[in-house]
């Protein structure tokens, strides 16, 4: 198995934010070497930290702090929501909608919905990390 190829002079944090396309395709790779293991493990660690940071935002039908995004199936379009309340789209498009808040659960949604699509990926990815507190225009010193 070719081995994988290793950023240069880019960090890791903010790999994880602009080149998720790259992350999950080591993350979800057998690793061979003991360079990619370790890789593929500060890329969980990294993801892990990003995805304890809360959202700052709000849920729009009540106030509360959103907690999840709520994306229309194949799309970019998305909702804010904390999980508690009952907005009309839950039901209205029940079964078209997929609810996530982690890094994994949005690389699956674009692998199972979004046939892969780098673009909506990495549009997802920043989106959640800009809900999260970090800016659009992403440094590696917020990205830590």
């Amino acid at each position: 198995m070719a081995e994988i190829a290793k950023p240069k002079g880019r960090p890791l944090e903010m790999m994880v934010l602009s080149d998720p396309y790259y992350v999950k395709y080591v993350i979800r790779r057998q690793s061979d070497t003991v360079g990619e293991l370790k890789l593929k493990k500060e890329f969980k660690r990294l993801i892990a930290q990003f995805d304890e940071m809360k959202m700052n935002a709000e849920c729009p039908n009540c106030g509360r702090p959103a907690k999840f995004l709520a994306y229309y199936k194949s799309t970019f379009f998305h909702e804010l929501w904390c999980g508690e309340c009952s907005p009309f789209w839950l039901e209205h498009f029940s079964g078209r909608m997929d609810i996530f808040n982690t890094y994994m659960s949005a690389l699956d949604y674009v692998d199972s919905f979004c046939y892969g699509d780098r673009s909506l990926l990495k549009a997802i990815i920043r989106n959640l990390a800009r809900l999260k507190g970090l800016s659009p225009k992403l440094n590696a010193r917020e990205a830590k």
